[in-house]
């Protein structure tokens, strides 16, 4: 049995902001943490910490301060890479976190060269008239990236994501974007 649930609302809050709420962050999630469950933290944060000019450093020593309070619960931390400059991918494997990708499709609309902790000029597909975060579009090629990360790390019985997520028969589990409810 997988446990999840939102700890925070979806806001627009920057990692470093919750690295500085730890011991508060830390108290919901071991409210949350039973002896028969699996607990799964998804940690997407570190866009606006780039929008806000945040050294690269800075960024990842904040989502590592995170993905190490989550690990002290016990709990698996998986983060959602933001931007693909390589900033949660080397957090996700030096603290022995998961890693959900960026989407292909939306990284296909990520100027290159990326520079590490700067946020790209991204085409409008899948992006807010902010620039910076997805829009209605881009949160079904997260759910489902979420979905493959979370169901291989998991492993649950789906033979692909795409059957899971299909209209012929429901899910072995159900995960609703930014209030995960899985069961």
């Amino acid at each position: 049995r997988v446990q999840a649930a939102p700890l925070l609302p979806a806001a627009r809050v920057p990692a470093a902001a919750c690295a500085q709420n730890l011991p508060q962050l830390a108290r919901r999630l071991s409210s949350k943490a039973t002896t028969s469950a699996r607990l799964v933290v998804l940690i997407e944060l570190g866009g606006n910490d780039r929008m806000f000019g945040l050294p690269p450093s800075a960024i990842e020593d904040a989502l590592a301060q995170l993905v190490k309070a989550v690990q002290a619960i016990p709990a698996e931390a998986v983060l959602v890479e933001v931007i693909p400059d390589g900033i949660e991918r080397d957090v996700a494997q030096r603290c022995g976190a998961g890693l959900v990708p960026t989407p292909a499709q939306l990284a296909a609309q990520m100027q290159r060269p990326l520079v590490r902790g700067a946020i790209p000029s991204i085409g409008s597909t899948f992006i807010q008239p902010d620039g910076i975060h997805p829009n209605t579009r881009a949160q079904e090629h997260i759910a489902r990236s979420v979905f493959a990360t979370l169901a291989s790390q998991l492993q649950l019985p789906v033979a692909d994501c795409e059957d899971a997520l299909g209209d012929e028969e429901p899910p072995k589990w159900q995960c609703i974007w930014n209030g995960c409810v899985v069961s």
